[in-house]
């Protein structure tokens, strides 16, 4: 019996979580005022005080995307798990897109009946 179910969001990498970023640049770009989820960021050591220094002194629509391209850039393994950690409180509308555009992005297969009852991650496009 083979089961598909989705994948929890703690359980999807950095990387699946940017791209779905992305592709909701134009809407977090114009959607969120930065000063909170910069002031999580800087907690989490996910950007520097520099930049945090920087994105504060900026116009928001500006300093928006220069976050945006400072996490892109980023090296950091959990910047965009801490980005929409930073989201919840305030934007959990845009969270509810990201993990939408995620949950329909990927699925996991359970193949139960298979000697090893071993896990598959497939795209489902």
């Amino acid at each position: 019996m083979v089961r598909i179910f989705c994948m929890q969001i703690d359980t999807m990498d950095n990387e699946a979580l940017k791209q779905v970023f992305i592709g909701l640049h134009p809407k977090i770009t114009t959607g969120i005022n930065q000063d909170s989820i910069i002031d999580v960021l800087l907690s989490n050591n996910i950007i520097c005080v520099d930049d945090y220094n920087e994105l504060r002194i900026v116009p928001d629509s500006t300093s928006r995307r220069d976050l945006l391209k400072i996490l892109y850039l980023s090296l950091h393994p959990e910047t965009f798990i801490q980005l929409r950690l930073a989201l919840l409180v305030d934007y959990h509308w845009i969270v509810r897109d990201i993990d939408e555009q995620l949950t329909s992005a990927t699925a996991q297969i359970h193949l139960g009946d298979s000697a090893d009852d071993r896990l598959v991650s497939v795209n489902s496009s």
